[in-house]
């Protein structure tokens, strides 16, 4: 019943609003009728479940992160169409958009302090924590990861930077943990050694 709920959330958010937002706290707010009393743990949990991301994968749109006014988190959203999507999803919400940044753009997106986070996005420095660096790997999502906690949070924020990730935009970071009986069960270390030898040079 649970997986059928997230497919519903999915598909009638695509279908009635041209995106979907993956967020647990929004999409409670906006489907308060799918989740129940325990909606936001529910939502949560769903949307961090390894097998759901396939689920996911397979929706066809474009994939942008989305930073909100009054939201401390990234927000990963997929939308047919880019067309005026920051004023569709302001209406939808309620909540000013900050930021909403095409996937192409990324290669590892960090928290900004509040003070960056009220800049336009032209002034800020790079979000990559690693901007700069070359890897022979592509970055990893951070819901492949051990360390995302089923709330959404990093319980190694301190060392990866990032407090509350988009569960699904790619990532480098050197604290990376394969989910247990992933097919590839290399840490962050041993995908970018690129980036720790970086870090010890400087």
């Amino acid at each position: 019943m649970s997986h059928d709920r997230l497919e519903n959330y999915l598909h009638t958010s695509l279908s009635c609003a041209g995106f979907v937002l993956l967020d647990a706290e929004l999409a409670c707010g906006m489907r308060p009728d799918l989740w129940g009393a325990n909606g936001g743990l529910e939502a949560a949990y769903e949307m961090a479940r390894p097998h759901n991301a396939n689920k996911i994968n397979a929706i066809p749109g474009q994939r942008f992160l989305l930073r909100l006014k009054g939201h401390g988190r990234d927000i990963e959203v997929i939308a047919r169409s880019a067309d005026m999507l920051d004023q569709r999803i302001t209406w939808a919400t309620g909540r000013e958009v900050l930021d909403l940044i095409p996937h192409a753009e990324l290669e590892g997106v960090a928290m900004p302090d509040p003070a960056m986070a009220a800049k336009p996005r032209a002034n800020r420095i790079s979000d990559d924590l690693y901007h700069g660096t070359p890897t022979a790997e592509p970055g990893r999502t951070c819901g492949q990861c051990d360390r995302l906690a089923v709330s959404g949070a990093c319980t190694s924020a301190k060392d990866s930077g990032i407090t509350q990730p988009a569960a699904n935009v790619l990532r480098r970071c050197l604290v990376f943990v394969p989910l247990w009986g992933s097919d590839d069960s290399r840490t962050g270390l041993e995908l970018w050694p690129e980036i720790a030898h970086a870090r010890i040079q400087s």
